[in-house]
């Protein structure tokens, strides 16, 4: 499957063309105006979690990884979060400065995720 047939068989947006823009700058109104905001455009930033998902479940990790190399591609700014036991490594080397990779089991590993992320927030305040 490509990932132009993918992309087909996302859902489509009520207004405009339908089609999803990662250009977070257009937003179209109900009559189907693209509104531009006058800012410059920020790249997208998007966090991938993976859990579990070892050399068993290729088609996630080839998902997750394609999703990252798409992302990029476009201007966005993504990470990819892989949580496994064995296997945490990008399959694919493109995707290596966007990964962070966990040994760890999935429940262990979020719950040191939420401790960490408690402390930064305490912090910030």
């Amino acid at each position: 499957v490509s990932n132009d047939e993918e992309i087909e068989r996302l859902p489509r947006g009520e207004y405009c063309d339908g089609t999803a823009d990662v250009d977070l700058s257009k937003m179209c109104t109900e009559d189907g105006e693209v509104a531009q905001d006058s800012s410059p455009p920020q790249p997208l930033k998007v966090c991938i979690l993976e859990i579990g998902c070892g050399y068993n479940v290729p088609t996630c990790r080839v998902i997750s990884e394609r999703l990252v190399l798409d992302l990029r591609r476009r201007g966005g700014l993504p990470s990819l979060i892989r949580i496994n036991p064995l296997h945490p490594e990008p399959d694919d080397d493109d995707v290596d400065e966007f990964t962070i990779s966990i040994l760890g089991r999935g429940l262990a590993s979020l719950k040191v995720i939420e401790a960490y992320y408690g402390e930064i927030q305490a912090s910030n305040r």
